[in-house]
């Protein structure tokens, strides 16, 4: 290698000043790049930053609302189940209430049904004792006015004998005997319709 080929040293250590100023310039480029990316990367972090910080407070400012709601909404169902509590005990209480209300209505209907078939039976004797004093009540009037026609024929016929004095005497006996047990007949017959409308209300 001859010392043309190798070149001027001075020339040499020029291009070499040279690209080492062009490589110092490239590195403040580089460096500059590199900052400057930084900077920019750094800017868009802190944006980005304040965007979630903005966004983040949203979400907690969401968070505590549906958690005011989530709070109103469990008293609103607390109060719901001890509302249903309630009702639920009022209701065992009626159903209570009403059982025995039908235990003792049933009690009831049936000593009321005994005290009718008591009734209807107690009005039958009535009815047949009140058609037997009535028919007794008629044979005695019957036999009242028998006896006083006898006794006003007897008249014409004995008025002067003694035989139609003691006659007349035991016939009138009779009539009072009978028209004291009309009477008293009368009385039961009374009684007995009273006893009979008296059952029937």
């Amino acid at each position: 290698m001859n010392k043309n080929n190798m070149g001027d040293p001075i020339q040499l250590q020029q291009k070499i000043i040279h690209f080492k100023a062009e490589l110092a310039k490239y590195k403040e480029k580089v460096k500059d790049y590199q900052e400057n990316y930084h900077y920019a990367q750094l800017d868009d972090l802190k944006e980005q930053n304040i965007q979630l910080l903005e966004d983040k407070a949203a979400l907690d400012y969401q968070v505590e609302k549906m958690e005011q709601e989530l709070r109103a909404a469990e008293e609103i169902i607390a109060e719901q189940q001890s509302d249903r509590s309630r009702l639920q005990i009022k209701n065992k209480s009626l159903q209570e209430l009403l059982q025995k209300q039908e235990s003792e209505f049933r009690v009831q209907k049936e000593n009321l049904t005994l005290r009718i078939e008591h009734l209807l039976k107690e009005k039958e004797k009535v009815q047949n004792k009140l058609i037997e004093l009535e028919q007794s009540n008629r044979t005695l009037n019957e036999k009242n006015q028998k006896l006083t026609k006898e006794l006003d024929d007897k008249r014409t016929s004995k008025k002067d004998s003694n035989e139609y004095e003691k006659w007349k005497q035991a016939k009138e006996e009779t009539i009072e005997a009978l028209t004291q047990d009309n009477m008293i007949l009368k009385a039961q017959v009374e009684k007995l319709k009273l006893k009979l409308e008296s059952n029937q209300k």
